[in-house]
């Protein structure tokens, strides 16, 4: 998937077929719910890519996080796109999606 695109086909009742062939493009996809609800997004995990692209956008940080959740999306509930409430909880789960792997330093 290309960062400069958006979402181009929802799926929003994902089959395990569905799930496995993204596996198989993305590698590492999460499943980011909002608690209580039966909404949920199926996500990629960004790369470079996706998160240069998020950076590109001007605005402010919920510009960058609909950005970066319309880059990464795979399928879910389309409401989170549209619900200020939905989107302000998944937004809460995109920060430690790109959390990157702990690195050192040490003097040679």
């Amino acid at each position: 998937m290309q960062a400069t695109k958006a979402i181009v086909q929802n799926i929003d009742k994902p089959t395990q077929a569905d799930i496995d062939a993204w596996k198989e493009k993305h590698g590492d996809i999460r499943k980011l719910g909002v608690a209580n609800t039966d909404y949920y997004c199926i996500v990629f995990k960004p790369g470079r890519k996706e998160l240069s692209y998020a950076n590109s956008t001007e605005g402010d940080a919920f510009t960058w996080n609909e950005s970066l959740l319309k880059t990464v999306w795979l399928g879910g509930s389309p409401e989170i796109l549209t619900n200020e409430h939905l989107f302000l909880s998944i937004c809460a789960q995109l920060l430690p999606l790109v959390k990157a792997q702990e690195s050192y330093m040490e003097k040679l």
